[in-house]
């Protein structure tokens, strides 16, 4: 990405453009952290309506959510979610998925609007990050808003863009059109915005008329489809029941002509209950309104009839209150960051009273909305509310910390915007983009100033979008900018010269780059500077030790004198790294150094294999980085002083080796750096991709490997004979130790197995069903036998996902038997989308009968600022 600045006139501001990386960093790792600080989902007040049958699972009985039942759309949303966290007995599931779904929303969304960005928008990117940590703490919640913001953000970004082309991406944003708005009522301005942009489109009538049909279709199936089930016989909308509420203070006798012709049966009964008692906000008129709606059981039609009657009674006084309440919606912006906040009227609810005042003892205690629903979370999974009370103590830190720019800096923005945008838009500056966002923003905010109250969760759907307008009217209100923005955006085209390259250039460029290297440095120059390039990364992703620990200590010792028998070290059958590391003088404090090189070169020697079997050099990087972005090297780079890497070297050696007295050597050697490297003896063995591979040539090399186990028991038996090793094969191989193994490991399995390469399954699964629709049996049997393999030391011990990472093979043969025999597929695309979408999946460490979350070094930097040491948050 390239921002440029075209108030100076320079380009290339690659610190700028670095910055907003940077800042999609953070943000996703606000989500992960949000996602960690809460065992199960915060509940609110009308949590139960949302999810009746999710309420019901937990009871274990049918439930009546009353008459505040929402319909079908979102709560079918939170029955799937509810089924899949019971069904996992992950108490967070729902979290989880709504934080992913709301990562990707953004990065989508954000994509569209980061191009042509100039400096001066820098003001806007803690906004960004204030709106990010908005939402993260609220995709923690049992509410309508994660499935709300991700809907709008993807129809903004189809508005915001050139707008349907095609009757098939009109049909689409016609049916999440509709699902938005059967979810929640207050997005129905977005088919209005939907069915404008098409009708502007150019190409004439008889090109726009079918596709207004095809997003108008859409619409109709979803809202035709969903209604007969929304709303039992006994039910009635809350929905209608708040907007009454709403305006429940403006109904009085007719006063006028208009209102008197306007008047019916609900205006009388509302000016009678608000007769009753004084009404001054919404809560005010809450329960007489659902007596009222509960016995006349009005229609929509009479509803608006209401508020058309209320507005030519007091037309002054109901236009200044409801623009008081537009002002407080829209300061929501940034008073949700400011605790000291007055609220112009009496209707706003201040974020603080949501989450920020709240203690750990009152959120662990439901002490706050809705504690019923936390209360039975609790019982049913057996956890307290809070997961990380460090976490929450941080995001809660976060938002009291900015305090002063929402003060000083946001809110002046908010406010100079408005009038800098009637300028823009007056002079046609900023082009089509610009106003389609700014008919996005602005509908919103008068839909919810219109029909209910200033409660800021109502805002959360436009946060995002909202920042995004500030940051456009910033670049439209800057000298120079105007016709450069107009011609850019107006026309729906690519990019000037100077800006962000495409895609396609990007790619090129890096390629290009992996030329360059491998022509200066020869493969294996490159493929070790792959090696650092990748692990640096990794630093980034996770946080990593800065010193030896658990096992690792035990290895840092040996390093020193390997054949000191004298001290009680368990590990000490495990030999080859802590020697090889002594001989090359990486000895004591030095060896924590000595598995990173181990890394490096692992990740060349992927690089270069592939460059060597003809992938491209973006493929190459791509193998290499589904290696780094795994647990195959993150756990290690995590928990220094591991040897594992050393493992996964001389295997990958093994298998990509075509010499068999090689391929034994490679074995004795995994032998005596660890054990339970003999779990390998079958796949190493049988090896269905050479094309000479007979019966005499696998007695070869079966003898051959069975030889290759000597060394590494005779090392054992004199171990054994001058020390007392503790862990041994005869203490693996116990029937106590399964058992105990199998018990540990069961409750987490699935997810313990998932997160050893999470989004990288994909790869092997898709290279077996490939091969068995090509009726390749035998390479389809050697994948799944690698992951057969690896599992088997599920039986002897329970650090679940650091043993998976042991099938990295199938991962890394299944890529090239889907390049090889899938030629169809755009492998290299596919391939990356997949790297760049297993970021979003948070990391764990799964084994113990525990999780263990890996922070990313941003969060663990932040947490540094309150003395939190992040990576002894749970390894003491």
């Amino acid at each position: 990405m390239q921002i440029t600045s075209r108030v100076t006139g320079m380009r290339g501001h690659d610190a700028t453009s670095y910055s907003l990386i940077a800042t999609a960093g953070i943000g996703a790792a606000v989500f992960a952290l949000s996602w960690w600080a809460f065992s199960f989902p915060l509940t609110y007040c009308d949590s139960p309506s949302w999810s009746p049958s999710y309420v019901g699972m937990l009871l274990g009985r049918v439930t009546d959510p009353g008459e505040t039942f929402r319909g079908v759309s979102v709560t079918a949303w939170f029955h799937w979610l509810g089924a899949a966290s019971i069904h996992l007995r992950l108490a967070n599931a729902i979290g989880l998925v709504q934080a992913c779904l709301l990562v990707l929303a953004l990065l989508i969304f954000s994509r569209q609007l980061w191009r042509g960005a100039v400096v001066a928008e820098l003001v806007l990117v803690p906004a960004l990050l204030l709106s990010v940590l908005r939402l993260a703490i609220y995709s923690q919640a049992l509410l309508s808003e994660a499935l709300a913001i991700s809907l709008l953000l993807g129809i903004a970004t189809w508005v915001v863009r050139s707008g349907g082309k095609s009757l098939l991406s009109c049909a689409a944003v016609g049916l999440a059109t509709g699902y938005a708005v059967s979810g929640r009522l207050d997005l129905a301005y977005l088919a209005v915005v939907v069915l404008g942009r098409i009708a502007v489109l150019s190409g004439g009538w008889r090109a726009r008329v079918p596709r207004l049909g095809a997003a108008l279709g859409g619409m109709a199936l979803v809202v035709l489809s969903l209604q007969p089930l929304s709303w039992p016989a006994d039910r009635y909308p809350i929905g209608k029941i708040i907007v009454l509420a709403e305006w429940a203070r403006y109904s009085e006798p007719p006063r006028t002509d208009l209102a008197a012709a306007l008047e019916s049966s609900l205006t009388r009964a509302m000016a009678a209950k608000a007769a009753e008692k004084p009404m001054h906000t919404i809560y005010d008129g809450l329960g007489s309104s659902r007596a009222v709606a509960m016995t006349l059981r009005p229609s929509w039609s009479e509803v608006l009839r209401l508020l058309a009657y209320d507005l030519a009674n007091r037309p002054a006084g109901v236009i200044a209150d409801r623009i008081a309440v537009f002002a407080n919606l829209y300061a929501t912006g940034y008073a949700a960051f400011w605790p000291g906040y007055p609220p112009w009227g009496t209707y706003y609810f201040p974020y603080r009273e949501v989450f920020s005042r709240w203690s750990l003892a009152e959120i662990d205690g439901a002490r706050y909305s809705c504690p019923e629903y936390a209360r039975l979370q609790s019982r049913f999974y057996q956890v307290d509310a809070v997961r990380s009370g460090i976490a929450v103590r941080a995001l809660q830190g976060f938002h009291e910390t900015a305090q002063w720019y929402a003060r000083s800096v946001l809110r002046c923005l908010y406010w100079l915007a408005i009038p800098a945008a009637v300028v823009a838009l007056a002079r046609r500056r900023g082009g089509a983009r610009y106003r389609w966002l700014t008919a996005l923003v602005g509908l919103h905010f008068f839909a919810r100033a219109v029909l209910v109250c200033a409660d800021e969760r109502y805002q959360l759907p436009i946060d995002f979008l909202a920042v995004w307008w500030l940051a456009l009217t910033i670049r439209t209100s800057l000298p120079g900018t105007g016709k450069f923005r107009q011609a850019e955006v107006g026309s729906g085209l690519a990019p000037a010269a100077g800006t962000r390259p495409s895609g396609k250039m990007r790619r090129a460029e890096v390629a290009q780059a992996l030329a360059d290297a491998e022509a200066r440095l020869g493969l294996w120059g490159a493929a070790m500077l792959v090696g650092v390039f990748l692990l640096g990364i990794c630093t980034i992703y996770v946080t990593p030790a800065t010193q030896t620990v658990n096992h690792g200590a035990l290895f840092e010792s040996m390093s020193v004198d390997p054949f000191d028998f004298s001290r009680d070290n368990r590990v000490q059958l495990r030999i080859l790294t802590p020697l090889v590391a002594h001989i090359l003088f990486f000895r004591g404090p030095l060896y924590i150094f000595f598995p990173i090189l181990v890394s490096i070169a692992f990740l060349g020697c992927v690089y270069a294999h592939f460059r060597r079997e003809e992938f491209s050099h973006l493929e190459s990087l791509g193998a290499s980085a589904m290696i780094a972005f795994s647990t195959t090297l993150l756990f290690t780079l995590h928990f220094q002083g591991y040897t594992d890497t050393t493992s996964y070297v001389l295997v990958w050696l093994c298998l990509t080796s075509r010499s068999i007295v090689v391929n034994a050597i490679l074995f004795s050697l995994a032998l005596l750096n660890h054990e339970s490297n003999l779990f390998c003896f079958p796949f190493l063995v049988y090896r269905p991709w050479e094309k000479e591979y007979g019966i005499r040539r696998a007695i070869q090399f079966l003898l051959l490997m069975l030889i290759a186990c000597i060394p590494a028991q005779l090392y054992r038996s004199y171990v054994l004979s001058h020390a007392d090793v503790m862990l041994t094969t005869s203490a693996y191989i116990k029937f106590e130790r399964i058992l105990h193994s199998i018990g540990m490991v069961s409750r987490l399995l699935t997810i313990g197995i998932f997160e050893s390469f999470r989004a990288f399954w994909i790869v092997p699964v898709f290279a077996v069903i490939t091969l068995l629709r090509k009726r390749i049996f035998d390479m389809a049997f050697w994948i799944c036998l690698v992951i057969a393999c690896a599992s088997l030391q599920l039986l002897i011990a329970t650090d679940t996902s650091r043993l998976l990472g042991l099938a990295f093979p199938a991962v890394l043969f299944g890529a090239k038997e889907i390049k090889k025999h899938a030629p169809d597929i755009p492998f290299e695309r596919c391939l990356w989308v997949l790297i760049i979408g297993n970021f979003i999946i948070p990391i764990y460490y799964v084994g113990q009968d525990a999780l263990y979350p890996f922070l990313p070094l941003p969060i663990s930097l932040l947490l540094e600022l309150f003395g939190i040491n992040a990576w002894q948050l749970w390894w003491k």
